[in-house]
Parts: structure tokens; C-alpha cells; sequence
């Protein structure tokens, strides 16, 4: 289709998800574009929403995010079981970086490790950085100096908990038990019930009340 002088030639540029293909008939006098999602789907979308970034999908971005807020519920329900390690992995992110009332807090946002705006909502995480492969994993910062980001943040599970990066001071784990370092400090700056972490972590409540009143993993500040 011929365009107008006054119309800019968009086949071939990215917006988003869509790729522009061809011009499409005009619409009340207004240029439209027929684009290829990265989903597969065809749609039409106005040149002025694609330049301005008010369309940077055929709907399946809107429609994934809906989905996942969806579950946010389902992280935190009595009923998810392991799905509450996910969520106190989460809070337990925001509550170091954040919170200076969190005992963590000095080395993590006391010394600048931020979390990017839009990991601020679970529903985002989620969407990024997907399920733990399994119970022994926990999220790893590749640049140690750097915050919780996408492209810096992976899933590894750290045979060895770092307790204290900045002094040096490493604990270990004990012998037969489920839980990590890293597992402590997430429960003891976890704003959930203990009979929910109990679920969570597959102990006993007794196990993470003494964890909490500091009468187990002592070595773990």
C-alpha cells in the first residue's frame, strides 16, 4: 500500500514485542500498521500508540500479567505448601535491601544493593524469574556489588551459606538438617506464621520457633 508523504515508513522497526510488517488500510483517518508479535499473533495497532509505547504487544504481555497476579494469592495460601518458600524468598529480598529495622540490612541496602522497581511487585518476579528449579535453590546475585535486577540475579543452590560477606565470617551447615543459612535468615525476617514457614520449609513449628527466639542456629547473625 502506497503511504502518504506525511506518514512514517515503520516496516521493519521493533516496538516492544511487535515487529512492523506492512501498512494497513487507514482507519478514521488514522495510519495503522500490521505487526507480528513475538507470540505468533497478528496485530493492527495504530502508528501514534507504536511510537509512543502504548502498545508494545498484541495483548499477551497484559494477558500474562494478569495471570501471574492471579497466582500471587496462591504463593501465600495455607494450602500452597512449598509455593511459600517462592513468596518468603521474595520478602525476604525486599525486607534486607529495605527495611532498616531488618537485621541483614547493613550489607545489603546499607551499603547501597538496591532491587529494581518493577521486581517490587511479586507478579513481576514471577514473571521474570520463574519457579526455583527446586527446595535447595536460593537467589544468587552474579556481581556481588550490584542489586536484585533482571540479567544479575540467577537460581543456584550454595552448598555453603555465606553469613557475613563483609567480616569474613562463614557458618556451615548443621549436620542433618533441612534447613541453610540462607534459610535462617529468610525465616527470621519473614513476616508469615510459623506454623506457614513450618509448611514452607518442611519442619516442625517448634523448629522455627527456636530459630526465631535465637535458641538454634546461634552462629547465624
Amino acid at each position: 500500500m502506497e503511504m502518504p508523504r506525511h506518514t512514517q515508513d515503520l516496516r521493519g522497526n521493533r516496538f516492544g514485542r511487535l515487529l512492523v510488517i506492512e501498512r494497513a488500510p487507514e482507519r478514521a483517518r488514522f495510519a495503522l500498521w500490521r505487526c507480528l508479535c513475538d507470540c505468533g499473533n497478528v496485530a493492527v495497532v495504530a502508528s501514534a500508540s507504536l511510537r509512543l509505547g502504548r502498545t508494545k504487544s498484541c495483548g499477551c504481555w497484559r494477558r500474562e500479567m494478569a495471570a501471574a497476579k492471579k497466582t500471587t494469592h496462591g504463593y501465600t495460601g495455607r494450602r500452597s505448601r512449598g509455593r511459600y518458600r517462592l513468596y518468603t524468598l521474595w520478602n525476604a529480598m525486599k525486607q534486607r535491601c529495605l527495611n532498616s529495622n531488618q537485621r541483614d540490612y547493613e550489607r545489603y541496602g546499607g551499603r547501597g544493593i538496591t532491587i529494581c522497581d518493577r521486581w517490587l511487585e511479586f507478579a513481576n518476579f514471577l514473571a521474570d524469574m520463574g519457579e526455583p528449579p527446586s527446595g535447595e535453590h536460593t537467589l544468587v546475585r552474579i556481581d556481588d556489588n550490584r542489586g536484585y535486577e533482571p540479567g544479575n540475579v540467577r537460581w543456584a543452590i550454595r552448598r555453603k551459606q555465606r553469613v557475613n560477606s563483609l567480616k569474613g565470617i562463614f557458618g556451615s551447615r548443621h549436620g542433618r538438617s533441612k534447613l541453610t543459612e540462607r534459610d535462617v535468615e529468610m525465616i527470621r525476617s519473614s513476616p508469615l506464621t510459623g506454623v506457614q514457614l513450618a509448611q514452607a520449609f518442611g519442619v516442625a513449628p517448634s523448629v522455627i520457633s527456636g530459630i526465631r527466639r535465637g535458641r538454634s542456629w546461634k552462629h547465624v547473625t
